[in-house]
């Protein structure tokens, strides 16, 4: 092979190398710009989200919702017939009850009670009305399943840092979390807390978690 030949594979070979590299290059510039796209429409920044105007202000909007079905007659009802209810179950049994729950495959004739009571059938047909939320449900105020929408990961919820912190010692506070993957309902979401009162103490005695879709905030911006 004479030395033209050697010098033309060489620059060719060069050539190649160069366009893969530069390929490479744009696929990391489009893939960091996707990323950038997705933290810009939602603002995501390491371990606290923070949300533009317009999708607060779109969060506080489904908050107000979620805050009215607070008020309802039937929820009130049923969390204080929970209450009543609950009122002398021991820890041991709350336990035991909770770690059945989390260990049953599907559903039993326990957790389809909660979807196919009067409260969570109610639950149901506002999830229709507003599908925005991907999952629903209400505690009562010791962290119990008053009724749901579909089976949580829990029975008992009182020991979750938002549980707590929306329950606020029976003072009551509604919020909206970050931006997370939630388990229950498969899907990336922001969750709004909101504490069920009693018409007259208007102290805390059950919290109503709704999970909003992240992809339905999107479509309304």
């Amino acid at each position: 092979m004479n030395k033209k030949m050697c010098l033309f594979k060489s620059c060719t070979l060069s050539i190649m190398m160069l366009s893969i590299l530069l390929g490479l290059t744009q696929c990391g510039k489009k893939s960091q710009e996707s990323t950038s796209a997705i933290k810009k429409d939602t603002n995501v920044q390491s371990e606290k989200t923070e949300f533009s105007a317009e999708v607060k202000q779109i969060l506080d909007k489904k908050k107000e919702v979620i805050e009215n079905l607070a008020k309802d007659p039937l929820v009130i009802k049923a969390v204080k017939e929970s209450n009543e209810r609950n009122h002398n179950i021991t820890l041991p049994e709350i336990l035991r009850l909770d770690g059945k729950w989390q260990k049953t495959e599907g559903l039993d004739e326990f957790i389809k009670s909660f979807i196919i009571n009067e409260c969570g059938q109610y639950l149901v047909e506002f999830q229709e009305v507003n599908e925005v939320f991907s999952e629903i449900f209400i505690t009562d105020e010791k962290g119990l399943i008053v009724g749901e929408t579909n089976k949580t990961s829990d029975y008992l919820q009182a020991d979750e840092d938002w549980w707590v912190k929306a329950y606020n010692k029976g003072n009551g506070m509604s919020y909206y979390g970050v931006l997370e993957y939630d388990k229950s309902s498969r899907t990336e979401a922001i969750s709004l807390y909101v504490p069920v009162r009693d018409i007259e103490t208007k102290k805390a005695i059950g919290i109503i978690k709704a999970v909003c879709d992240i992809t339905a905030i999107k479509m309304e911006l």
